[in-house]
């Protein structure tokens, strides 16, 4: 897991100035929790002009004024963990969560599975900060045998990252899920549109609220419900951060995060005879030759091959914005 460092050169706060963290983001207005209550406020113009991300759910904030009505975000506080995309449309940076300690990547175990986008998002949590996870929902919709199938797969891929298998019809894996998130804890739960996200989450503060919708027949997708970012306390003492479904997940600046999902790639990689070795046909490439051995998956190395080619390059979309 690499170490975020999304560390900002930033003033004091004001004297003046209060603290929340974002609960929840309504387009350009946020929702703060503070020591007091809850209090709504919009970003500083300065700020937005300066470059700066929007805030987004998780992250600190100082904010000024908001006891006759919205506040103002002068500042927002260096992030501990971060979990951006790359907005496909304008070709910039989109923050999703900050601030989180568990990543929780959730599919389905239907049609829905599929082991390239969760490689992605390993990739991309690996590069926030924080702990991955996977959540293997709706499983009251498959037989044991192909719950055990699919685990395993997930398993295999995700590494050391847990790998749980979830109901929130039948409350299978709640407790598991419960001893994960400790007391304090912050966690933002990622996936595809209709895997069962805001179930979960009904099921797990025992109450309705979150919109549902149900699974289409057709295609074995649950419809979309999660329109805006927002956090949820549950009983125990944890925050869970929902997201809306993501139909793509473009990776932001993660080659760090792609090494460090494909451990045994990256490891071998390292003693490739040329340094900028495209493990493609080189001389002294130990990729291929641990492909040759049979050390080495064929099918994961064209993946990480992939995903770093894409991660790099939105890592030199990074650089060129900042100069």
């Amino acid at each position: 897991m690499r170490k975020n460092s999304e560390k900002n050169r930033q003033a004091s706060p004001g004297s003046d100035w209060e603290r929340g963290r974002v609960a929840a983001v309504h387009r350009e207005r946020f929702e703060l929790w503070t020591q007091t209550g809850s209090v709504y406020a919009r970003m500083k113009r300065g700020l937005r002009l300066s470059g700066q991300d929007m805030p987004t759910v998780g992250d600190v904030v100082f904010f000024s004024g908001g006891s006759g009505g919205d506040g103002v975000i002068q500042q927002i506080a260096p992030r501990s963990s971060f979990f951006a995309r790359l907005d496909t449309w304008h070709g910039t940076r989109q923050a999703v969560a900050a601030n989180f300690d568990w990543v929780l990547i959730a599919t389905s175990l239907n049609e829905e599975l599929n082991l390239n986008r969760l490689q992605r998002y390993l990739a991309q949590a690996e590069e926030s900060g924080g702990k991955p996870a996977f959540l293997l929902t709706k499983a009251d919709l498959a037989t044991p045998e192909e719950i055990a199938r699919q685990r395993a797969r997930v398993q295999a891929m995700a590494g050391d990252a847990p790998v749980l298998v979830l109901s929130a019809g039948t409350a299978t894996g709640l407790e598991a899920l419960e001893a994960l998130l400790q007391p304090g804890q912050w966690a933002v739960l990622l996936g595809s549109s209709g895997v069962g996200k805001s179930s979960l989450i009904n099921a797990l503060t025992k109450d309705t609220v979150m919109k549902t919708g149900e699974i289409r027949v057709k295609d074995a997708h649950g419809r979309h419900t999660t329109v805006h970012r927002q956090a949820v306390r549950l009983p125990w003492g944890a925050v869970l951060m929902d997201t809306p479904g993501m139909r793509e997940l473009a990776l932001w600046d993660s080659a760090e995060g792609v090494a460090a999902a494909f451990p045994e790639i990256a490891a071998a990689a390292e003693a490739c005879r040329f340094r900028d070795c495209s493990h493609t046909g080189e001389p002294g490439c130990a990729v291929l030759q641990g492909i040759q051995a049979g050390e080495l998956d064929p099918v994961r190395v064209k993946n990480y091959q992939k995903l770093l080619a894409e991660a790099k390059r939105t890592r030199a979309i990074a650089h060129r914005k900042k100069k």
